[in-house]
């Protein structure tokens, strides 16, 4: 989204006549979110929902597109198609605010409707029917989910669909997707990117994915930290510290996440409980859980799936001191940092000074949120706060003036981009991407097939015959967090292998029978739950089980060339029942 915009366009669903949920589940991952399209939807706003599972909103839909997972960026293209062949585009907005759509256009061509339906799974009928009603509803905004983030083909169907929020007249638009800006606020820096020595940018593992140079994405690549502790390339990795994290569960490829930190030097996990990870540490401390640490919460407008009070910021005291031995993230780090001889980054003593260095650019201090327990607004665009909250006087008033001129109205302003263009190269929505094309990659939003896939690889198909996804959430649990709180743990002690009728059938399978999935990888014992709500063909495991490891399942030897995305979304497998 950023590539193409700029930005990261939040959905305006408050003010919306159409809701395009697309791989996202609200009712079990955002109940805020859930909440907001429900109104929606009870005031008369239409809902189209893209997902091979049938969710609560599914049922509630006007239009519900089931597509094979992985397939989202051809069903994308298949849309777009509709809408451009059927002149159903703002016009007037494409002339003057799009680069490339005219090769857009042409690469259209090759998605005929009945080439995205054999890829895709979804009949014809219902594409055209989800793309009028799109185009044709105005506003309308789409939802996001990571079932598109986990994909090897994640970046380019984003683009795709993008395209399709932009060149229907729905970017920056009431009811459409609002353009926010991207960056964190503007708060004072204390991630000491600009304290590394020249040339480190270059030697980060995974530097070749884009996503990980832009400012607010800077990170390591995980897969190519693994391989690189396994084989020494591009250079050795020897100790690991992991905080707040549970990789060995969480991560893809398990079997090569704990070979990895089993092959390390030294390892330190900082946890609350002895996790599958921290059983692996060479030393565990003991941390704090969020009751026993002061840090502040924020609901910034930056954020992609737009909070409900853009800009602000809240205090989340300390309710009670840390029991035992156990430290606040916050301090071990500082201790750790100033025993490694890097104290003069760290020089706070207690964490409410650190806050108040942090929020200086607004003259917010951590006394001034405990006196406004309800949280401070944030009015003005954290781009202000970034450019000029280090300019002394001139910063100050600079942030006065155009937060009560241009950005006035802020968030709730539209069409901005008539003022300033759009924060791209071109300034215009780059539908064609020449920063993609220099890197040697797609400058077109080409639909790849996922590595693992019935159309991709049909020899290892006839051994595999279902479709793999790991990713559904589940109301009780967090990834792997809470399986341990015993009236949570037992509405759903052990995983499940999510099955159509049809495909039950297929597999001499029945309710409640164990039976092994295994993909080219590994395998895992589950119990079979029969439903008409997932897609024929398709096999759902859940992520976050100890007993029964989704992940043992999945791959991370191939990526996307942008993201660096690995397929926990969408593989080949096969089940058998587990003969007793």
């Amino acid at each position: 989204m950023f590539l193409t915009t700029g930005s990261i366009p939040a959905p305006d669903v408050e003010n919306t006549n159409c809701a395009l949920l697309w791989g996202i589940n609200p009712t079990v991952t955002a109940i805020a979110r859930h909440f907001k399209i429900h109104d929606a939807v009870n005031r008369g706003a239409k809902l189209i929902v893209i997902d091979p599972r049938t969710t609560y909103f599914a049922r509630k839909a006007d239009v519900h597109l089931r597509p094979r997972p992985g397939s989202g960026g051809a069903l994308a293209l298949g849309l777009l198609k509709v809408i451009t062949d059927e002149n159903l585009f703002d016009a007037d907005f494409v002339t003057k605010w799009t680069k490339g759509f005219g090769e857009l256009k042409t690469l259209l061509d090759e998605y005929t409707l009945d080439k995205v339906e054999q890829i895709t799974w979804v009949p014809k009928e219902e594409t055209i029917k989800a793309a009028r009603l799109y185009a044709t509803t105005k506003p309308a905004c789409v939802f996001l989910g990571q079932t598109l983030d986990q994909q090897t083909n994640t970046s380019q169907a984003i683009r795709v669909i993008t395209d399709l929020i932009a060149i229907t007249g729905n970017l920056d638009t009431l009811g459409g997707n609002i353009i926010l800006s991207p960056v964190s606020l503007g708060k004072n820096p204390v991630a000491l990117h600009d304290k590394l020595p020249p040339g480190m940018d270059e030697k980060s593992l995974g530097c070749e994915f884009p996503l990980t140079q832009f400012e607010f994405t800077k990170l390591a690549h995980p897969p190519s930290g693994y391989k690189a502790i396994l084989t020494g390339k591009p250079y050795p990795v020897k100790a690991m510290f992991i905080m707040a994290a549970n990789p060995v569960i969480m991560d893809a490829n398990s079997q090569e996440v704990q070979a990895a930190l089993g092959k390390l030097d030294f390892l330190v996990v900082a946890d609350i409980f002895m996790t599958r990870t921290a059983e692996l540490a060479d030393l565990v401390l003991p941390a704090c859980t969020f009751l026993e640490q002061t840090y502040y919460a924020t609901y910034e407008a930056g954020a992609y799936l737009k909070p409900t009070i853009p800009g602000l910021l809240m205090l989340r005291p300390q309710v009670l001191p840390p029991l035992g031995e156990s430290w606040p993230d916050w301090k071990i780090i500082f201790e750790l940092s100033r025993k490694l001889g890097y104290g003069e980054y760290f020089p706070w003593q207690n964490i409410e000074a650190a806050i108040d260095y942090e929020l200086e650019p607004f003259g917010i201090t951590t006394q001034e949120l405990h006196n406004h327990p309800e949280g401070i607004p944030v009015p003005a665009p954290s781009l202000l706060y970034h450019k000029f909250a280090h300019k002394g006087l001139w910063g100050k008033l600079m942030i006065y003036i155009l937060s009560n001129t241009i950005f006035r109205k802020y968030p709730n302003m539209y069409h901005k981009y008539k003022k300033i263009g759009f924060s791209t190269p071109s300034k215009k929505v780059e539908v064609l991407s020449e920063y993609l094309r220099d890197m040697g990659l797609d400058a077109l939003p080409v639909y790849h097939e996922p590595f693992e896939s019935p159309l991709g690889d049909p020899g290892l198909a006839r051994n595999f015959p279902l479709v793999l996804t790991t990713g559904a959430k589940l109301d009780w649990y967090v990834h792997s967090q809470m399986h341990n709180i015993p009236s949570l743990s037992k509405r759903m002690p052990h995983n499940v292998a999510e099955i159509h009728t049809n495909t039950a059938a297929d597999c001499k399978v029945r309710e409640g029978d164990t039976v092994l999935v295994e993909t080219p990888r590994s395998s895992i014992k589950c119990q079979v739950r029969v439903s008409e709500d997932i897609l024929q063909q398709v096999v759902q495991v859940f992520p976050g089980f100890d007993d029964a490891n989704a992940n043992l399942l999945t791959d991370s030897s191939v990526y996307d060339p942008i993201t660096g995305s690995v397929p926990m979304r969408a593989s080949l497998c096969r089940v058998n029942k587990v003969l007793n």
